[in-house]
């Protein structure tokens, strides 16, 4: 190996303690020869070399035997103490063989004679080889060392990502089992409409077989009424909605139609954009049918609740038309007295028998009927009398039509007649403390929906409106509330408005009007 070889591995450090500069000078000379790249550094004295020791790292130490006040032993003494394993040339012009005998012991790699320049070159160089061999052999081990707390970071790392695959695996088991027991039915649809997973129930719902709903578009097998139009699901969730439902009617496979909430839901990717599309399909038929069931209830309980109301209107025209009837009987029957005598007057102007007396029981039986009184109260009695059978008509059909319990599937009905209806039916709740304004729009078409259900908002609406009415007409008695109801096409729907002028809503609770079952009523009272 040559001085260069040595160099590639590192660039050598070499001291002389040397109190002769000329001779300092020369060896540095000499060293050059080892190779261009070696650094030296002289110091006159061990302090000068202890100093320099603290803050540089060295390599190899050459130091003449004869120091000032100290020898090259001192220089041993001292690397040993602090510098274990740092390697020192003792060179000498003169030296004898005891002496050198006692250097070698005090732990000098050799002792060389300055002029034997070769020699010393020779010395340092397989100084600088050791050298490089340890360090070698200390960067392997070092390297060995690193790669086997690699390897054990490796293992360790490996062992976790079994666990997380075995952990991920049992997850994935877990979300397959609840994906397929789910009692919605689900479909999963990546944003170019393919169809990427079913489970079962979604292929019972839609009566769809496995393999046509596990490939193939979307739009192929379970056509919407939205699609290849800008309200399709996938278009509408592309472009930012994360939520979107819709009330459907499917034919299943038993052949049975039902309803269902379809639901759908932005599949998000990784990197948070929009990767498709999540159907899922509530079957809500029992569920529709029991609220309808609870509502026709709620419905009935309202009519029981309006039923001494009610009763009360009805019995103030049945009394007048009661009261009318005995007028008309007592009436007739004097008519009837009146009758029977004009046919006995005229009887006996049949038979001759002409004389003043004839005329007086006439005028007797035509005085005790007031027939004048009669001409006048009866048209008013019967005028009356139909005005009150009207009404109870309008009450009973109004309760009727209020009632019905109404088809299960939505059906056309007439917004005004069923407000009309329903303030009939309610007229006992509001009429003591506030009239009702009625203003229907001309000509409203028909809509498609539960009457009952709109029944019993607009009863609901009106009795809340007369209870805040009632609340604020407490501090005032002399004061009576209007409610009015409004309707008007707009739109090509049909708004109803209803406004009063009660206490209004707090404004602390605003926010809450639609929370389900929330109510400032007290236990036992609203709907």
């Amino acid at each position: 190996m040559t001085p260069n070889d040595i160099l590639e591995m590192f660039t050598p450090r070499i001291v002389i303690v040397e109190n002769d500069e000329n001779d300092a000078i020369i060896l540095s000379r000499v060293l050059q020869h080892v190779g261009t790249g070696v650094q030296i550094h002289w110091v006159s004295s061990i302090d000068a070399f202890v100093k320099y020791a603290r803050t540089e790292q060295l390599d190899l130490i050459i130091s003449d035997y004869n120091l000032h006040n100290s020898s090259a032993l001192n220089v041993l003494e001292l690397v040993q103490q602090d510098y274990p394993g740092l390697p020192v040339i003792v060179v000498s012009h003169m030296i004898g063989e005891k002496a050198a005998v006692e250097v070698m012991k005090a732990g000098a790699k050799d002792v060389v004679n300055k002029v034997d320049y070769k020699h010393l070159t020779a010395t340092v160089s397989k100084e600088l080889i050791a050298l490089r061999h340890i360090r070698e052999r200390t960067q392997l081990r070092t390297e060995i060392n690193n790669i086997d707390m690699e390897r054990q970071a490796l293992a360790k790392a490996l062992e976790k990502v079994r666990d997380a695959e075995a952990r991920a695996n049992s997850l994935l088991s877990q979300l397959n089992k609840v994906f397929e027991s789910s009692p919605d039915g689900i479909r999963v649809i990546d944003k170019d409409f393919n169809v990427l997973r079913v489970n079962a129930n979604y292929l019972k719902f839609t009566a769809c077989s496995e393999n046509e709903s596990c490939e193939g578009k979307c739009y192929d097998f379970t056509p919407r009424e939205w699609c290849n139009t800008n309200h399709c699901a996938l278009k509408r969730a592309l472009g930012g909605e994360t939520k979107i439902e819709d009330q459907i009617q499917l034919t299943g496979s038993d052949g049975d139609e039902r309803q269902y909430v379809l639901s759908v839901s932005a599949l998000i990717g990784q990197h948070g954009e929009v990767d498709g599309i999540v159907e899922n399909l509530k079957d809500v038929t029992q569920w529709q049918q029991m609220q309808r069931q609870i509502l026709h209830a709620q419905k009935m309980e309202s009519i029981g609740q309006l039923a001494a109301g009610i009763a009360h209107e009805i019995n103030t025209p049945t009394q007048f038309v009661g009261d009318n009837i005995s007028f008309l009987k007592e009436g007739f029957s004097e008519l009837v007295n009146l009758l029977n005598q004009y046919e006995a007057t005229i009887e006996q102007v049949r038979n001759g028998e002409m004389n003043d007396a004839l005329w007086q029981p006439l005028d007797d039986a035509k005085e005790n009927a007031d027939l004048d009184y009669l001409k006048e109260e009866i048209p008013q009695a019967l005028a009356q009398s139909e005005d009150g059978i009207g009404r109870i008509s309008s009450i009973v059909k109004a309760m009727k039509e209020f009632s019905h319990p109404g088809s299960e599937d939505a059906e056309l009905f007439s917004v005004n007649q069923n407000i009309q209806n329903t303030v009939t039916v309610a007229r006992n709740e509001w009429k003591y403390v506030s009239r009702v304004e009625l203003e229907f729009g001309f000509k409203l078409p028909l809509v498609r929906g539960y009457p009952g259900e709109f029944n019993q908002t607009i009863l609901n609406m009106i009795v809340n409106a007369a209870h805040a009415i009632e609340a604020k007409s407490s501090e005032n008695q002399n004061w009576k509330g209007t409610i009015s109801v409004k309707t008007y096409q707009r739109n090509g729907n049909v708004v109803v408005e209803i406004k009063d002028n009660a206490i209004g809503i707090p404004e602390d609770i605003q926010n809450r009007i639609f929370d389900p079952f929330f109510t400032t009523k007290g236990v036992g009272k609203g709907t």
